[in-house]
């Protein structure tokens, strides 16, 4: 059992619903890099190709704006994405994954080859009973080290409260102060701990401030590779670490199964709430519909 906040760095740039991912360049290796998600939630869903043969500049990494690219269910759902800019490709429609459907994503390139994701079920996730924000001069940490926030004079801190059914242990959150994908060091939180029923997402919130919570089931293969981002960041950064390995995902390229796709694609469930900092008490959660 394990929860750990992953700390990223950005040389993917995904949509506002992504997180960002370094990937390290291994000179004459070219790797293509896929990631994206589906979720119950109705809307447009994306997926993000790029390789990693060379940076065009700080924070950018080439992209493959010329491929075919269809989400997939084991229902026979074919979900065709149309390239929207900057190798995003968004689904045509507004879709929604169905809980017990498994899906995978399906790369064809401009010379043929075809990258696939290894299919995920959707798990059904617990919705979140109440979200809420705590004065900082009214609060005190108590669960683990000093963090720079808790020296704050001023401030909010906020919570979430939900109770979780750990038949499927690993649950992510992710978090939007007013609009703005929170993804900085301790701020997207990955965990399969069983006692753990109160998040807290280690940044302060000023009074007035939006923020949306996402909160989502992953797969113990999905949970497993946020880890390693974790452990390699961990790694890069330290003189007593190990060489970082390349993150074991869940892309393969059809027929050649042992050159190595970057990246990830994932199918989750997913509950949402809003807050707006400085309200007195305890919010219930909004409710995600999934498309008629």
């Amino acid at each position: 059992m394990r929860a750990f906040f992953i700390i990223i760095a950005a040389s993917i740039l995904f949509t506002s619903c992504e997180d960002k991912i370094e990937v390290d360049h291994v000179e004459g290796s070219v790797k293509y890099v896929v990631d994206g998600r589906i979720t119950t939630e109705c809307g447009k869903h994306v997926v993000t190709l790029s390789t990693s043969d060379k940076v065009e500049s700080i924070g950018q990494t080439p992209r493959v704006v010329d491929a075919t690219v269809s989400i997939n269910s084991d229902k026979g759902e074919v979900m065709n994405l149309i390239h929207i800019g900057n190798g995003v490709y968004e689904t045509m429609d507004d879709v929604s994954a169905v809980i017990g459907n498994s899906y995978w994503v399906e790369v064809i390139l401009s010379n043929g080859s075809v990258l696939k994701s290894v299919p995920e079920k959707v798990i059904a996730v617990n919705p979140i009973d109440s979200v809420y924000s705590i004065p900082v001069d009214e609060y005190t940490f108590v669960n683990g080290p000093p963090r720079e926030i808790d020296d704050a004079d001023s401030g909010y801190y906020v919570f979430v409260e939900s109770e979780f059914d750990f038949v499927y242990d690993s649950y992510k959150w992710h978090s939007y102060l007013n609009d703005s994908l929170l993804n900085g060091p301790e701020q997207i939180l990955v965990t399969d701990l069983l006692f753990l029923n109160e998040v807290d997402f280690n940044f302060l919130g000023q009074e007035g401030d939006t923020v949306v919570f996402e909160q989502l089931t992953i797969s113990d293969r999905y949970d497993a590779y946020n880890f390693n981002l974790f452990i390699t960041e961990e790694d890069a950064g330290s003189p007593f670490g190990t060489p970082p390995a390349l993150p074991d995902g869940n892309m393969f390229k059809e027929g050649d199964e042992d050159e190595i796709v970057l990246g990830y694609f994932y199918a989750s469930d997913i509950a949402k709430a809003t807050l707006v900092v400085g309200e007195a008490g305890k919010k219930p959660t909004d409710i995600v519909l999934t498309c008629p």
